[in-house]
């Protein structure tokens, strides 16, 4: 029988959207591979401190801020398919050169580290902003929600299989090379390089996904006129004001959540990477159901829920101490909640970003909030260094940041209640499932 009017629209929509998804579950994957956690141990290895760990997390939020000059760059070269690609698969090639470069550079090689860390995701936002812009033209609005819940969860699953064998990679190293006892960091520079390829891989299924060239958002107009009117549009001032208080309250604690496990816990890398895949696996369970509250009821309340949850996890951190460890646990469980976070905030920033000309939004939005943050990040560590060196004890310190991060995570929750809601539209691909 043929099919209907119906299924022959919907099933390129489909197509496009399961290709979205590999795209997801294969960029995941590598990422898991080379999470932050590991990208921190590895400099960890090299003899960093806080400093310098705060510059691994900072930096690449500086290097965010240049997505700004994005939307220009687009119009004049107005092809989002083919630029969305390449960053991808330019990002996952400087990430391949990372540990090499860093590891054999005994003079200089934690400086390497970072700068390769910048690069990377300066390729990896570009392409992730145009991903969005290209999204937000394929997925319909009434049943957004929870095709963005569907992709956070491939994008959960995709790390969990790449924290998966990182770990294996750090607990077998021993077994497979004993002798090995002063080159901990090959295990993680392994793991990145395997990262890598994956990264570039997951540029392979968005070749395969409609263009839609023809849209008025591939190519950006008035480009930053439409970025100052993010500033003066009410609705998205309102998000961005969110993502920079967030931003805060996450950075002022960044280096000692960071620093802490390994300093004062003495916790292996493994564990952690067990613990960041348990909270990915929550997520993915947690996620499509996120989206599917978001299409009926809006996003708002949920994600004040999820707040008050993810801001309960610096207090666990207060809690852990050498002689009972486990507490800081309870952090990842709670952190599991930002998967509610995560697509409510991917849902609002394309469905409030100007249908015709989305580019310039989605890009000052990540922009403004990453700057704040690395911002953040950079003075965090300086200051926890130079109180440190100063003979302030360590433990106090940690334990005033931790309670500071719990009250300001919490303070901006109410942020979240001032959002405005978009209006939702109506679409013949409303059945979409």
């Amino acid at each position: 029988m043929l099919p209907t009017m119906r299924q022959r629209s919907t099933t390129p929509l489909r197509r496009d959207l399961a290709l979205a998804n590999i795209n997801a579950a294969i960029w995941a994957f590598g990422n898991g591979l080379v999470s932050t956690t590991l990208v921190i141990y590895l400099a960890l290895e090299l003899g960093a401190a806080g400093f310098a760990i705060s510059g691994i997390l900072a930096a690449p939020r500086f290097a965010g801020v240049l997505r700004l000059g994005l939307p220009s760059f687009l119009a004049r070269l107005p092809h989002r398919k083919a630029l969305c690609a390449a960053f991808f698969l330019a990002s996952g090639g400087v990430l391949l050169g990372m540990a090499p470069a860093a590891t054999g550079v005994a003079a200089g090689g934690i400086a390497m580290l970072v700068l390769a860390w910048c690069v990377h995701h300066l390729l990896q936002y570009c392409g992730v902003v145009l991903l969005w812009s290209w999204l937000g033209d394929l997925m319909p609005l009434p049943v957004r929600g929870r095709l963005i819940g569907r992709r956070e969860r491939w994008l959960t699953i995709g790390r969990v299989a790449g924290l998966g064998v990182s770990f294996s990679l750090a607990t077998a190293w021993p077994w497979l090379s004993p002798e090995s006892a002063e080159t901990k960091w090959l295990p993680l520079a392994y793991s990145a390089s395997i990262g890598a390829v994956l990264l570039m891989a997951s540029a392979l299924p968005l070749l395969g996904i409609r263009s839609r060239e023809s849209q008025p958002s591939a190519t950006p107009h008035a480009t930053w006129k439409a970025i100052a009117h993010c500033f003066f549009d009410p609705a998205y001032r309102r998000l961005m004001t969110f993502s920079c208080c967030f931003a805060v309250a996450n950075g002022m604690t960044a280096a000692a959540q960071n620093l802490y496990p390994k300093r004062v816990l003495g916790i292996d890398y493994e564990v952690i990477i067990a613990l960041r895949a348990m909270m990915r696996g929550g997520q993915a369970a947690v996620a499509p159901a996120a989206g599917r509250w978001i299409d009926r009821s809006g996003a708002k309340r949920m994600m004040f829920g999820c707040q008050l949850i993810v801001a309960s996890g610096p207090l666990f951190y207060w809690l852990a101490s050498a002689e009972a460890p486990w507490w800081f646990v309870g952090a990842w469980v709670a952190w599991i909640a930002y998967a509610g976070l995560n697509v409510g905030l991917d849902h609002l920033k394309v469905t409030l970003a100007p249908p015709k000309n989305n580019v310039p939004a989605i890009a000052a939005y990540h922009a403004v909030a990453d700057l704040v943050n690395g911002l953040v990040v950079l003075a965090g560590g300086l200051v926890f260094d130079r109180l440190v060196a100063g003979g302030t004890e360590v433990l106090p310190l940690y334990g005033t940041l931790f309670l500071a991060g719990w009250v300001a995570r919490t303070a901006v929750a109410g942020l979240l209640l001032r959002l405005i809601e978009p209006a939702r539209r109506n679409s013949e691909a409303d059945n979409v499932r």
